[in-house]
């Protein structure tokens, strides 16, 4: 009992996990990389007018990806002298079809940010890793993010989805009886569908290695949003094999839910707000505010 539970707590996690996961956070850059990308080259880009500047920056956009439909960048009311110095009135970022990996396509993304101010001399000598101490002050920015149900399916059933959740499982656990029965278990298949009400239901497929017999686990459960950064399941439904499934299973389900909060983001020098969330039977759009603070400087 206690191996299956442990099974359905992890299977569980998927579609949270890609559901509540931004761009940024699914990106194998770390997020202050790309921004030191694209700051370095905005700062780099010689004062000839704020098209060419947009061009440029678009171009190094869809450079960081694996492939991209559609890129518009536009920058605001920027006179040169200030780009030149490091200060960006506000950046706005718009894109559809961006491919973060072979499997992972994001159906549409808007970025607009806060004014930005850094210090160039700083930044063009930092690690891209290191680049929050060149900033001035913290930078804002609205993300408007719509995954398709076909594009969440192909993630899901990505052999290096499975593969990368598969590794991660048992470090779940501290006894050691779980994690030697969870490497017995692998996740064949997964589908996600979006029902009313802002309502998800994943139905997976799990198998014993070694035995032919497979365990059909569906989850279903409503989505509400607590201070903009935790989710909250609405009546959570959990089926093996089609029968209502033990108390501790949807006990489980509850607590994967609750290990997703944005505030983790503040030990990475930054903070998240998911401010709306929507469902429709072909999508799932989000709307956050995330930020980025200056890192500490050292007396």
């Amino acid at each position: 009992m206690a191996e299956t539970r442990f099974l359905m707590d992890r299977c569980i996690c998927l579609p949270i996990a890609l559901i509540f996961s931004s761009p940024i956070f699914l990106s194998d850059r770390p997020p202050m990389e790309l921004l030191t990308i694209l700051l370095l080259t905005l700062l780099t880009v010689p004062a000839s007018g704020g098209i060419v500047v947009d061009t440029l920056l678009a171009k190094e956009i869809r450079s960081q990806l694996y492939a991209t439909e559609q890129v518009q960048v536009r920058i605001d009311n920027i006179p040169n002298h200030q780009l030149i110095q490091g200060q960006i009135s506000r950046l706005r970022i718009a894109g559809k079809g961006l491919w973060l990996s072979p499997q992972l396509r994001l159906h549409t993304l808007e970025v607009e940010t806060d004014p930005i101010n850094i210090n160039v001399n700083t930044i063009r000598n930092l690690e891209p890793s290191q680049s929050r101490s060149a900033l001035e002050q913290p930078i804002g920015a609205a993300v408007k993010l719509v995954l398709t149900r076909q594009d969440i399916n192909q993630a899901l059933n990505s052999p290096e989805f499975i593969t990368t959740l598969q590794s991660l499982i048992p470090l779940l656990f501290n006894a050691r009886s779980l994690q030697q029965a969870s490497r017995r278990y692998q996740i064949t298949s997964s589908q996600v569908e979006f029902i009313s009400n802002n309502r998800f239901r994943l139905q997976t497929e799990i198998a014993e290695l070694g035995y032919s017999d497979r365990l059909n686990l569906t989850v279903e459960a409503g989505i509400n949003l607590i201070a903009g950064r935790r989710v909250e399941l609405i009546e959570p439904i959990v089926l093996v094999n089609g029968q209502p499934a033990p108390g501790q299973f949807v006990r489980g389900l509850r607590a994967a839910a609750n290990k997703f909060d944005f505030n983790l983001l503040a030990t990475l020098g930054g903070t998240a707000r998911l401010l709306q969330l929507e469902m429709t039977p072909e999508s799932v759009e989000m709307v956050l505010f995330m930020r980025v603070d200056p890192a500490a400087t050292t007396p």
